[in-house]
């Protein structure tokens, strides 16, 4: 063996990428350990003046080439040596992520093919577009909308929720500006927005009000930030938005359950005092009422003083039951019967312009209640109603077994799923404007002219519901009527 032949073999020994020498007839000259070792060739399967049809037929017939019929991959193979120039390919090899094969034509007419391992920039190059594939599904499936635009604010991208927003598809917003997309309050606050955070460079957040494609009206946070490229400059507008109608409700709801727990505690120690106060001045009326004997005059005084104080002792009364301070006396009750049992005194209540209908549910589960004070809930919610209808109307009655689950939970203050027995009490009248429904239930808050009832008829019914262990909700709209639902606790057992 000549010098060079020796420092050939030396040099195929220890480099890093399998060698294989092939002459002009694509018969095997020369190889090293490495060219076998990447290959996984069967022992003594290489021999000189192998040729090459019978490695690329081994290596089709092994799935080396991927699906398919092996003999067409192996003469497309063989293709790939009728090259003029350097050439790359790559191969997929059992239990591997891949080599790149170079071939490279020899001054003979030969060619020499080289494997390199790229097994870890493949991984590598896998793991950087696993990454991105999740970075994108973060994106694409977060519950706030997420949206990108340049500079001129084209849309670039636009997330899922962005989508079931504005009910606008991501292929028709792309390279649109806001403008183009929404009402032009809508777009006109969106593009100050864009301007400011360019201007000031800075991060910003604006809320807005917009209307989604569930064609309510929501509140939602713009968080607005550059978005930079390489040269530092702003390339882009990012957006994360947050829809805060929900927790706006939720704190709403809860500034209006704290006040009229301080408005429920100032009222029943009000009332207490009231009571102590009420309590001396009967005591003393019946002790005058012995000593002046006959005396028409002083007596007739006297009753007068007693009637004002049992009507003081009424309002006290109705108090402490707003203030949930009221003795109940719970027991199992059938809402149906008490309904029909009270249905003609109703009728008689609500007068002759006014017509009662009742829809009582089958089966209706009895529910946990004081019935004294349910009778007198339902009779202030039909005064109340009645005095809504002036020119006549329907009251309407219904009952039924509902569930509340954990959505109506979280969005009623107070509220512990479960089952239910349900109470609506249905008016045709005059209905209430939000202003009005948002004080409705505080005692001595009336629409009613001057010396026209107490403004403790709601306030005392939803102490009670309250007390229950129940929840009410109204609903309202001008000129449609009111809807007020009662949710009374079912019997357990």
């Amino acid at each position: 063996m000549s010098d060079n032949s020796r420092h050939l073999t030396d040099v195929l020994k220890h480099i890093a990428q399998g060698v294989a020498m092939f002459d002009s007839d694509h018969r095997l000259v020369i190889w090293n350990a490495k060219y076998e070792e990447i290959l996984q060739f069967p022992e003594k399967f290489l021999y000189v003046g192998l040729p090459v049809g019978d490695v690329t037929k081994f290596l089709a017939d092994r799935g080396d080439y991927g699906d398919g019929d092996p003999e067409q991959m192996s003469r497309e193979r063989l293709g790939i040596l009728d090259f003029d120039a350097t050439i790359q390919t790559n191969l997929v090899v059992k239990n591997k992520f891949g080599y790149e094969a170079m071939l490279q034509k020899t001054d003979s007419g030969g060619f020499v093919i080289s494997y390199t391992d790229v097994t870890e920039r493949v991984k590598s190059e896998l793991e950087k577009r696993q990454t991105e594939q999740l970075f994108e599904s973060v994106i694409e499936n977060s519950p706030v909308s997420i949206h990108l635009k340049d500079r001129d604010g084209r849309f670039l991208m636009v997330n899922k929720t962005f989508e079931a927003w504005y009910g606008l598809m991501s292929k028709d917003v792309i390279g649109k500006r806001s403008n183009d997309l929404f009402p032009v309050e809508l777009s006109d606050a969106f593009i100050d927005q864009d301007l400011e955070m360019l201007t000031t460079r800075q991060v910003i957040e604006r809320e807005v009000s917009a209307k989604f494609a569930d064609g309510k009206m929501h509140s939602i946070s713009n968080l607005k930030f550059p978005v930079y490229g390489d040269d530092g400059e702003i390339k882009g507008i990012g957006t994360i938005a947050t829809d805060l109608t929900r927790s706006n409700l939720l704190e709403e709801q809860l500034r209006h359950a704290q006040k009229m727990e301080a408005v429920g505690q100032l009222t029943g120690g009000i009332a207490h005092d009231f009571n102590n106060l009420l309590s001396v001045m009967v005591g003393n009326a019946e002790m005058l009422s012995d000593k002046v004997g006959e005396d028409k005059d002083a007596l007739f005084s006297i009753n007068a003083i007693i009637n004002a104080v049992d009507r003081g002792s009424s309002l006290t009364s109705r108090l402490l039951v707003f203030s949930r301070k009221k003795t109940l006396s719970p027991q199992a009750t059938d809402i149906n019967e008490m309904v029909q049992g009270f249905e003609e005194m109703l009728q008689r209540t609500l007068g002759e312009t006014i017509s009662l209908s009742t829809m009582c549910g089958e089966e209706l589960a009895q529910a946990e209640i004081d019935p004294h004070q349910f009778e007198d809930a339902l009779l202030n919610l039909s005064i109340n109603a009645r005095d809504a209808m002036p020119h006549g109307g329907t009251l309407t009655i219904k009952t039924a077994n509902v569930i509340l689950d954990q959505v109506f939970a979280a969005e009623n203050d107070e509220v512990v799923p479960g089952d239910y027995v349900e109470v609506k009490v249905i008016d045709t009248g005059t209905g209430m404007p939000p202003d009005v429904l948002e004080k409705v239930f505080e005692p001595f808050f009336t629409t009613k002219i001057s010396g026209v009832g107490t403004g403790l008829g709601l306030s005392m019914v939803y102490g009670f519901i309250k007390q229950s262990m129940g929840h009410i909700t109204v609903d309202s709209e001008v000129g449609k009527g009111t809807t007020i639902s009662l949710y009374l606790p079912q019997t357990r057992g």
